[in-house]
């Protein structure tokens, strides 16, 4: 498939898996808490973090590589990608706090609009 198809994929499968599930309390837990327990934080880091970062970054360099996306700095265009689960992962905690009607809230829908937001930040435009 495409790369626009795969970076979909990946937010859907994150919310899947993570997002929609008791898991993502985990992520919320280590961003909150990091400081006190540096050690599980260096494990978090090491077993979570930078796996996703690594795998995002093939993603992207994929569709740089089959001219699907621009040119990108990787470094960075890795939080492009993460920003938006970001939210959703907090969010969900608090949703009356975070989002004005939230009983009108889909998080399906969400990821949906974020996906199509970033991708038109990253493809290729044409000429």
């Amino acid at each position: 498939g495409t790369s626009q198809e795969l970076v979909r994929y990946c937010f859907e499968t994150w919310w899947q898996r993570i997002g929609s599930t008791r898991a993502v309390g985990l992520g919320r837990l280590m961003l909150s808490e990091a400081n006190n327990f540096p050690e599980i934080a260096s494990f978090y880091r090491h077993e979570v973090v930078e796996p996703g970062h690594r795998l995002i970054r093939r993603v992207l360099q994929r569709g740089m590589d089959r001219g699907e996306l621009r040119p990108l700095d990787l470094d960075h265009a890795v939080y492009l990608v993460l920003a938006p689960l970001m939210f959703l992962m907090f969010s969900q905690s608090t949703p009356s706090v975070c989002i004005p009607n939230a009983e009108r809230f889909s998080p399906q829908e969400y990821i949906r609009v974020q996906a199509d937001n970033v991708l038109q930040g990253l493809c290729v435009r044409s000429a």
